[in-house]
């Protein structure tokens, strides 16, 4: 499989069985997310695909909507999962692992967002961080998800207001201070 450009999921309830497929961005010179998500997608299903050596390994950019990994592999990149000026998504970890990424999930000036269950560890920085540049990150609520063994913190708030974290398991995190 061979692609010269970033893979866009647009349309109503995309379903993509990779069936252990590997989007690999290593060499991409153009292509800097293996799979984006934009406005107007919704009820997205990712089943069994390994994602790697992107900036980002899916980035979403939506209002609304749900997205579903199951089984989904996201490793080596920038950011394992960034959603950028999203609202009201529901991101859907199942069984899927965010690991050996800079950063595991990167929520960037978006609100009222639940990303739950799943496992982010292994990460060179954070294992989830929230941020904003424009506005805020907002309201949104990380639930259910093991965030083990990041060289960074397990979960940071760096702006906004009225986040959640509930019911995560967090252990092991910031492994590279020292004193």
């Amino acid at each position: 499989l061979s692609i010269a450009h970033n893979v866009s999921i647009t349309g109503p309830d995309p379903f993509i069985d990779g069936n252990d497929a590997i989007l690999d961005g290593a060499g991409a010179a153009v292509w800097t997310s293996g799979l984006m998500i934009p406005a107007g997608a919704s009820d997205v299903t990712l089943q069994g695909i390994v994602i790697r050596n992107f900036n980002n390994g899916v980035e979403i950019s939506s209002d609304g909507g749900c997205l579903i990994l199951d089984g989904v592999w996201i490793n080596s990149c920038d950011n394992g999962l960034l959603l950028v000026d999203s609202f009201q998504m529901d991101v859907d970890l199942d069984n899927s692992r965010i690991t050996g990424c800079e950063t595991g999930i990167k929520i960037s000036d978006g609100a009222n967002n639940h990303i739950h269950d799943g496992g982010v560890s292994g990460n060179a920085g954070d294992g989830s961080r929230l941020e904003g540049s424009k506005g805020g990150a907002d309201d949104n609520l990380i639930e259910g998800i093991q965030v083990l063994d990041n060289a960074g913190n397990g979960i940071i708030i760096y702006d906004g207001c009225g986040n959640r974290i509930n019911g995560n398991i967090i252990s092991g995190n910031n492994t590279h201070e020292t004193g």
